[in-house]
């Protein structure tokens, strides 16, 4: 992204040569730098889209997919923990680094400064993606899955440590027939 950014730089600095817009009518050269705004503006939305659209048809119950993503369950005594961690409290967790993933994706937008820029107005697409209503709802389903698939481990994990005795007094067990 960030070469193809200086390449569409190096052929505006080109156009901009070539077509003397120095002496041409300033207006005409704002409504061509508008016109190649949109075009890279559209590009890297749908850059975003499809990243999204792809981690979403990853994780589609519906459609059985393949993992994309692991988090093992061990057993730690005398708990149950998993890596990355599915307990939002814990810093570093799975959803923290799910989250930071779909950054990265929105900040794609950052690395692309703005071809027509205008007073006011961002250096870079990233603002208009936050806003942007389909992209908002792509991340908020996403994340709304993220949050079930954690719910629903963190149950099944629930369902273990009711046999947690099991691995608990045979530890203590073990403890009393070696001192005696």
């Amino acid at each position: 992204i960030e070469k193809c950014s200086k390449a569409i730089e190096e052929l505006l600095s080109e156009n901009e040569d070539l077509l003397k817009a120095g002496d041409v009518d300033f207006k005409y050269w704002n409504l061509y730098l508008r016109y190649i705004d949109e075009m890279v503006n559209s590009g890297l939305l749908k850059t975003v889209a499809v990243s999204l659209g792809y981690l979403l048809d990853q994780t589609d119950p519906k459609k059985n997919p393949a993992p994309l993503f692991i988090a093992q369950m061990e057993l730690c005594e005398p708990k149950i923990i998993y890596r990355p961690s599915l307990d939002r409290k814990i810093h570093n967790n799975f959803y923290d680094q799910m989250l930071g993933l779909i950054d990265d994706i929105f900040n794609m937008a950052k690395l692309v400064p703005r071809v027509h820029k205008r007073k006011g107005a961002s250096t870079n697409y990233l603002d208009s993606f936050e806003t942007h209503p389909e992209l908002s709802s792509l991340k908020e389903q996403l994340t709304q899955r993220i949050e079930d698939v954690m719910e629903k481990a963190n149950k099944k994990k629930a369902t273990y440590l009711d046999y947690s005795y099991l691995w608990t007094e045979s530890r203590k067990e073990d403890r009393k027939s070696t001192r005696l």
